[in-house]
This record gives structure tokens, sequence and C-alpha cells, in this order.
């Protein structure tokens, strides 16, 4: 996927097919989330803002604040990374979303989109 910038703030994705759990009864997939801040402003992650969908029937959202129980402050040059994970139940399914960042200095918000990643399971390609 190709990586999303803003501001100098690039954020990269990464899904990654876990398999399907039985007794859930839907596909599990990781997702890597790369964040670098190519700025000379510090910026801190605030909020997120996920929709999943399968394109057809099947839509949420997920939103909050910060990623995985953070809100990361990210200083010049900085790098942030995390995982999380998506449970799907279709064999196609698609994330969208974007992360809202506040610059720690001057309190300026931006929106920043993350990549969108098209969860796809393997038996989908053959």
């Amino acid at each position: 996927m190709k990586p999303r910038i803003v501001k100098d703030i690039v954020i990269s994705a990464r899904p990654e097919y876990q398999g399907y759990d039985e007794e859930a009864k839907c596909h599990v997939f990781l997702y890597h989330i790369s964040i670098e801040n190519l700025t000379s402003e510090t910026w801190q992650l605030m909020s997120r803002y996920w929709e999943i969908s399968n394109g057809l029937d099947f839509k949420r959202e997920v939103k909050g604040e910060g990623v995985v129980g953070e809100q990361p402050v990210l200083r010049p040059a900085g790098y942030y990374s995390y995982g999380s994970q998506c449970f799907c139940i279709g064999e196609v399914t698609y994330m969208k979303g974007y992360y809202i960042f506040r610059n720690v200095e001057t309190d300026e918000k931006i929106k920043a989109e993350i990549p969108t990643m098209t969860l796809i399971t393997p038996n989908r390609y053959n």
C-alpha cells in the first residue's frame, strides 16, 4: 500500500492474514501501522477513526482516543509503529480511516488519512 503524507507526516499500513477463527466464525487479520514525523515540529496522535466494510452489506465504524491505548508524541524525525487486528466475516474487507494529530507547540489540528487496506483471504487470490 502506498503511504499517505499529510504535512510531512507519513503513514504506512500493511495487513497480514492470520487465518480463520472457527470459534468466532470469522477471518483474522493483523495490521501494522507506521507513522514518521518528517517535520521540525512535535505532533501528538489524538484520535482515530476507522470504517470497516465489505463493500456490500456490512459496515462498522471504530473511533476513539489514540491508538492501542496510547496517544503517542512524535518529535521531529520521530517514528511510531503499532499493530492491531481486525475480525472479518467475509473474504474481502476494506479498512479506511484517519488520525487526528495536534501540534504540541501551536495546538493546530490536522486530519491525516490512513492508506486504505484491502483485507483479502488467500483463497480469494486463486
